[in-house]
């Protein structure tokens, strides 16, 4: 073998044998914990923070206020997520003690109105699942379904000129309907359109 061919041979190998080893490093690197903390979406709650979860959560959205009652914590709120059809997307919930979880969405309204949603023609549609409910905290013009099966929820259709508002109360089966009840009547008493 060649002298210039023994050289390149070892060239290779050696080059091989560099890039293998970075791999295996660049791999074990990847492979460990991760570390720091994640920020999604703008904080809608200049009191969320640093708030204890004893302590009402007041939510000032571009879109509206209202507030959650002691327990829960703000979880996600992203503003625009698809611009098209969501302007926010917010959730919040208790600890798994008490278990309730609220989320609400501001969308833009079909031109059919609400009942052209995808989220209220599921609860219109599947009766064995979903039936309107009536509770006297609605606010005018609102539409309200419970579940009827499966973990208690309770979801509230606020229609609003060109936008819409979709608020749910849900548990894993921490609370009782009643208790999402009183959640969603104080959220409704504090609910105030921008």
């Amino acid at each position: 073998m060649s002298r210039k061919r023994k050289v390149l041979l070892a060239s290779v190998i050696s080059g091989t044998a560099l890039v293998t080893a970075a791999i295996l490093l660049l791999g074990h690197y990847m492979g460990g914990a991760a570390t720091g903390t994640v920020h999604v979406g703008t904080p809608v709650a200049s009191s969320a923070k640093h708030r204890k979860p004893t302590q009402a959560l007041p939510l000032d959205t571009a879109y509206f206020t209202a507030t959650l009652p002691a327990g829960f914590v703000l979880k996600q709120n992203t503003a625009t997520p698809n611009a098209d059809i969501f302007l926010l997307r917010l959730t919040a919930d208790t600890d798994s003690t008490v278990g309730q979880q609220f989320a609400a969405t501001i969308g833009v309204s079909p031109t059919g109105g609400i009942a052209e949603t995808s989220d209220y023609h599921l609860r219109a549609t599947q009766t064995d699942t979903y039936q309107p409910y009536h509770p006297s905290y609605l606010p005018a013009g609102a539409t309200a379904f419970h579940s009827v099966s499966g973990a208690p929820s309770v979801t509230v259709f606020l229609p609003r000129g060109t936008t819409y508002g979709e608020v749910t109360l849900s548990t894993e089966g921490g609370a009782t309907e009643n208790q999402l009840d009183t959640s969603a009547k104080a959220i409704f008493a504090g609910w105030s359109w921008k």
